[in-house]
């Protein structure tokens, strides 16, 4: 129990002694880490100590550096004020420059605007001085025209006296005198003075005997310069100028039993003649052939139409014949005697010796009466123009009437007797008579004067125009061709050619006048 009591109290000393043990080494070190620690904060303060002499020293220069930059800014911010106070002077200087040269622009604007304005005035001035020069050059040229062309019209009226006086070679030139004026200036070379004078000095037409009978109808033959004509003792003829003016005249077709009175051409040279007998001759040269058109007493016109068909007129019926086996399609009766017939573009016109007009269709199916705008009277001959619509109406007595497509009449009075033939070129009017004129009339002038182209003193019958539309060819009751140039600019050079001088001084003094400057007639 002792020795348990001494191991006890051994034991529990050897813990009290390793107790005290460990608690001194705690108590050292914990010594130990105290005085580490102080050793550590006093290294750490010594460093602080440093770093605040490093700082201050730092300081001090900063605050030297500032004191530098602070004595620098300080210039610079004088510097700027002065530098303000010089570009508030300079703005303030600016300013008042601009103002100035404001003033200076307000003023050249002001001033140029006066400039424009005086500008203005100026070329209005100008302009109105121009355009009463102009007009005064105008007038003075309108005046100078007018001038020139009544002398033209009145060395015209001098040259027909002269040439009817037997004067031709003064006569030659006062016509190309005339026409020199009315050309130069602007003038109507159709003018009846103008025209005539032209006309009668040119020697423009000749004449050839070609048959026995009245030349009734003329045709040009497509395709050729050769034209046809039927007269009413039986013949059929195609004639051919040639190169030398000479007329070459061939008869394809001679019976002095037929009476032929009209005559077509197709397009394809077909001709178609029909004789107051009632026989139909058909057929191409060197291959004619004889119909007769049942039922037709006197016939006397032809119509072809495109589509192969033939209308024929006679006194007292109308017949549709179909041109490839030229049988008879219709026959349609009249009830009055017919004298003349025309086309238009619609239908027949047919006319009785009582002046009455009426009208049939193409077909020949029917023939109603038509009322004329002009006081029934005898007709002689008819045409349409299909450029227009006006129709002329040539009368027994000479008159022409003229009907426009508004239904509104003209009187043309001119030819002395029957007016044979009427056809339209243009704006003018072309016909013939037994008073044995060619006439043509300018009918949409105000004033309508005819102009007579041709004069034979034999009853003309027929008339047609050459190819070119310059020459007008005519057929009389005895059998007579005529050809007469009708292109008054051709008919000049033709009198120029044949001048052999100029007006003489003298000459033109009396004819032309004084006043007027000399000119060459011939040049």
């Amino acid at each position: 129990m002792k020795k348990t009591s001494v191991a006890i109290a051994l034991a529990a000393a050897l813990v009290l002694s390793t107790a005290g043990t460990v608690a001194l080494g705690i108590l050292y070190q914990r010594e130990a880490d105290r005085n580490e620690e102080l050793r550590s904060q006093l290294e750490e303060l010594s460093e602080k100590v440093s770093r605040s002499e490093v700082m201050q020293s730092v300081n001090a220069q900063m605050e030297e550096i500032a004191d530098q930059e602070r004595l620098v800014s300080d210039r610079q911010r004088e510097e700027a004020i002065q530098q303000r106070k010089v570009a508030e002077e300079e703005r303030q200087n600016a300013e008042q420059q601009r103002h100035v040269a404001e003033e200076q622009r307000q003023n050249a604007i002001a001033a140029e605007r006066k400039a424009v304005e005086a500008s203005d005035v100026a070329q209005r001035q100008r302009t109105i001085a121009e355009q009463q020069r102009a007009q005064a050059e105008q007038s003075k040229r309108m005046t100078d025209t007018l001038s020139y062309i009544a002398l033209a019209r009145n060395l015209g009226s001098q040259a027909a006296t002269q040439e009817t006086t037997g004067n031709t070679e003064l006569a030659d030139l006062l016509a190309y005198a005339s026409y020199k004026f009315t050309h130069q200036y602007g003038g109507d070379v159709y003018n009846p003075l103008i025209y005539q004078a032209l006309s009668m000095t040119s020697t423009s037409m000749r004449k050839w005997n070609v048959g026995k009978g009245a030349v009734m109808k003329m045709w040009g033959i497509p395709k050729s310069h050769s034209f046809a004509t039927v007269s009413t003792y039986g013949e059929i003829a195609i004639h051919t100028k040639t190169e030398n003016g000479k007329l070459h005249t061939e008869t394809i077709f001679s019976n002095s039993q037929y009476d032929f009175r009209d005559m077509v051409i197709d397009d394809n040279g077909t001709i178609y003649a029909v004789s107051h007998t009632g026989h139909l001759v058909y057929g191409k040269h060197g291959n004619l052939h004889t119909t007769i058109i049942e039922g037709a007493v006197k016939p006397f016109r032809l119509f072809i139409h495109s589509d192969g068909e033939l209308l024929v007129v006679a006194q007292q019926s109308v017949h549709l014949l179909q041109t490839a086996t030229m049988s008879q399609m219709r026959r349609l009766s009249l009830p009055f005697t017919t004298t003349v017939a025309g086309e238009d573009d619609r239908q027949l016109l047919l006319f009785d010796k009582q002046g009455n007009a009426y009208t049939a269709d193409n077909g020949a199916t029917k023939v109603v009466q038509k009322k004329l705008p002009f006081n029934v009277q005898p007709i002689a001959s008819y045409t349409y123009n299909w450029r227009n619509g006006y129709e002329a109406f040539g009368t027994q007595d000479g008159v022409i009437l003229i009907v426009d497509d508004k239904g509104n009449v003209n009187r043309l009075v001119g030819h002395g007797s029957r007016v044979t033939r009427v056809k339209f070129d243009g704006n003018r009017l072309y016909s013939t008579s037994y008073d044995g004129t060619v006439r043509f009339w300018p009918f949409t002038q105000q004033k309508i004067v005819p102009i007579t182209v041709l004069d034979t003193r034999q009853w003309i019958i027929s008339f047609t125009f050459d190819e070119t539309m310059k020459y007008i060819w005519t057929g009389d009751i005895n059998g007579n061709l005529s050809e007469t140039l009708i292109d008054p600019f051709i008919m000049a050079e033709k009198i120029h050619d044949k001048l052999k001088r100029n007006l003489t001084q003298e000459e033109w003094d009396y004819y032309v006048g004084k006043d007027i400057p000399y000119v060459k007639i011939k040049e």
